[in-house]
């Protein structure tokens, strides 16, 4: 998996890219990922998340979009509330 990141530089649409390999957790266990987008000229932000299993195998994975954004803080928090609760569900689901 490539991640692309904008940053700061003296080129106006300059991006980093560095790959990244999933690493799955231990056995029984669970994994979030998530991730957010945000737009201040918009006035939107996005997020999602997903959950998987110790073979990588999807569990949950959701995303939601709002107008209104506040700023790219609030849509990381709001991306990791996300995964909290996929995980939460998942575990409760498990627990019958």
């Amino acid at each position: 998996m490539a991640v692309t990141e904008n940053r700061n530089t003296t080129l106006p649409n300059a991006a980093v890219t560095r790959e990244r390999k999933w690493t799955a957790p231990g056995a029984d266990g669970l994994k979030a990922n998530w991730d957010a987008s945000f737009s201040k000229t918009q006035g939107w932000m996005g997020f999602g998340a997903v959950v998987r299993d110790e073979t990588g195998m999807v569990l949950a994975a959701q995303c939601k979009s709002f107008a209104g954004a506040l700023n790219p803080t609030v849509a990381e928090a709001r991306a990791a509330l996300l995964a909290i609760q996929l995980c939460k569900e998942r575990i409760h689901e498990s627990s019958f």
